[in-house]
């Protein structure tokens, strides 16, 4: 269950747009979900509303592109480019890379994942998780940083091989799930869930036809 999803520098968004299910005190009941791990109900649905050229179809758009490069890591080659557009408007944002994050529950655990990323490298990447009150990183990775990855703890030795056979144009997500390292494995597929659903052609055509057509800029986001 998705609860927020973020994105800045993507495209036209220059700076961090947040979209949130959370929900308020005076909603219908049919329209929102409960759950014991939740600190407020969400929204099954929400939507975009504002004038045309305000960016909505970006936000939809660097959702989708989040969905794919996680889908894709696995595939990706060494030094194949990352197909990102980044705000351009100004300099500073052009060596920034543009970032994601994600925010959901699965089996009953709270996950956020983030990642920034410019056309050649994976500049970003983190995963915490959250079982009760105690939060866990479960890892980060900076790679301006000289050591570029931390992982608290956690299975030190494993985590390290597994970045080692991790590319610079790669997320480990995808890479130590793939490697079945157990504690991102959950994480990963709510990602792989998630794109399975959205992938199919009708859905698929359906979006491009909305991100192309002006007339129909008043864009449901369902939750996932």
């Amino acid at each position: 269950m998705l609860i927020q999803y973020s994105v800045k520098n993507y495209k036209s968004i220059r700076n961090e747009i947040i979209i949130n299910f959370s929900a308020g005190k005076d909603v219908v009941p049919d329209k929102i979900i409960y759950g014991e791990r939740l600190n407020n109900p969400v929204y099954k649905c929400i939507g975009l509303l504002g004038p045309n050229a305000s960016g909505k179809s970006n936000i939809i758009d660097s959702l989708f592109f989040a969905l794919r490069f996680i889908n894709s890591t696995i595939e990706r080659k060494e030094k194949s480019k990352i197909n990102v557009e980044m705000f351009l408007l100004d300099e500073n944002s052009r060596k920034e890379g543009a970032a994601f994050e994600f925010i959901f529950f699965e089996n009953n655990i709270k996950y956020v994942y983030g990642f920034t990323v410019d056309t050649e490298h994976v500049l970003e990447e983190y995963l915490l998780e959250k079982h009760s009150e105690e939060e866990t990183i479960v890892f980060e990775r900076d790679a301006r940083s000289s050591s570029e990855y931390n992982f608290w703890g956690n299975d030190v030795e494993i985590q390290t091989e597994i970045s080692k056979r991790t590319n610079s144009n790669r997320l480990y997500l995808p890479v130590a799930a793939e490697w079945g390292y157990e504690k991102v494995k959950v994480a990963y597929k709510w990602f792989e869930k998630v794109f399975r659903q959205y992938n199919d052609t009708s859905i698929r055509r359906m979006i491009a036809d909305v991100l192309k057509d002006n007339s129909k800029k008043r864009i449901l986001l369902e939750a996932l």
